[in-house]
């Protein structure tokens, strides 16, 4: 299968403070003074890699974090111009920028648009001021609420809010009343996300402490079983298992990653995935070290996939998605029916009602969205052909 399209990832590295259940790779810009070092070892980056990438055109570009918010105004104008210039950008490309909504104030919003920035992301994550403070975050609801209408004023019209659910302490009707607050904000793209509790995280700490009880798994499934009939009257359905959105406004960029594309990862601890010189499936990531990235440039691993596993892992991603996995294009990429590879899994899911195939996709029902991970473990062990 040829590859035309890819995407664009850029990891910032910088947050102002680190929320109490982040494990990402992060730091405050005062820890290393080097905002100008990152900006131009990321140049440098984006520069190296162009030349391997001049035969796809670019759908997508993503600066995630981190939070892109805390980068200096001109930042990402001056690394859209350079992309621009070195990369081939489809005349729609889809171009990103998460933000924290303390941080996100209107000449940065107009900057951002000015400089073609048509998407937002807000980590919103909660709006009661208990569960705001657990979670460490810097921002009111008001604020959030705020950040939502002055990229609306600067022209930035696709605006996505993330919420976690499954909080200790949290309630239902908590959860169902940050649903609608973020409704209210006008928004057409909301990505609802289960706690985590990752280890070495205060959050993580308190747990193992016995100062907060873990969330339920019963609760979780209550929280998210909630999510679909309260945003349904405002017109945003579930396109993947996290993410709902209006018709026509789903996030383009992670619809690439769960259809397994390809995709360059730039910034510390960046991941990449692309075809190898003899066709293989490749997968690259960034070293981690942000000090040892500002001084001495990205320094990349990478690790060739086998055929059993990226049949399985272009399976797991697409089964995320309401739409699927594309049959034809599964055999187009391997030159096997997935009903060959997988026989006894395929069936069994058809049987159970567990899967279905409808307008040649193959997807999971609804009813075992939320156990995807059990559902696969049955593809997982079954050899492929």
């Amino acid at each position: 299968m040829q590859h035309t399209t890819a995407a664009l990832y850029l990891h910032v590295p910088f947050c102002h403070g680190k929320c109490r259940y982040c494990s990402f790779i992060s730091t405050s810009p005062r820890d290393t003074g080097c905002m100008d070092a990152y900006l131009h070892q990321l140049r440098r980056e984006l520069i190296k890699n162009a030349p391997a990438f001049s035969r796809y055109t670019i759908q997508s570009i993503f600066f995630g974090g981190g939070t892109p918010s805390v980068l200096p105004v001109f930042a990402v104008g001056d690394l859209l111009s350079l992309i621009r210039s070195q990369y081939r950008l489809s005349p729609d490309c889809e171009i990103t920028c998460e933000a924290n909504p303390e941080s996100f104030l209107p000449p940065l919003a107009d900057a951002w648009a000015e400089a073609g920035v048509n998407r937002v992301s807000f980590g919103c994550q909660a709006i009661q001021p208990s569960l705001l403070q657990l979670l460490g975050r810097k921002h009111t609801a008001k604020q959030a609420k705020q950040a939502v209408r002055t990229a609306q004023s600067a022209g930035i019209s696709r605006i996505n809010l993330d919420m976690i659910y499954a909080l200790p302490t949290q309630t239902l009707s908590q959860w169902t009343d940050s649903l609608s607050f973020a409704m209210d904000c006008g928004i057409a793209h909301l990505s609802a996300y289960a706690l985590s509790i990752e280890p070495n995280t205060p959050l993580y700490q308190d747990v193992q402490r016995g100062y907060l009880a873990p969330p339920e798994e019963d609760f979780a499934a209550d929280c998210y079983d909630a999510i679909a009939p309260t945003l349904a009257p405002y017109g945003l359905s579930a396109y993947e298992i996290s993410n709902f959105a209006a018709p026509g406004q789903a996030c383009r960029h992670n619809l690439l990653y769960w259809q397994n594309g390809v995709y360059l990862g730039c910034g510390p601890a960046a991941h990449s995935a692309f075809p190898g010189q003899n066709g293989e499936w490749t997968r690259a990531w960034n070293q981690e070290n942000i000090a040892n990235y500002l001084s001495s440039g990205p320094q990349r691993s990478t690790q060739t996939i086998g055929k059993r596993e990226e049949m399985f892992e272009t399976l797991m991603l697409a089964t995320r998605t309401r739409l699927g996995l594309s049959l034809s294009a599964f055999e187009q990429r391997f030159g096997l029916p997935l009903e060959k590879v997988y026989p006894k899994s395929v069936q069994r899911c058809l049987s159970l009602g567990w899967a279905e195939i409808k307008n040649g996709f193959f997807s999971l029902t609804p009813k075992v969205w939320f156990l995807q991970n059990s559902v696969l473990q049955l593809f997982l062990e079954e050899s492929p052909y």
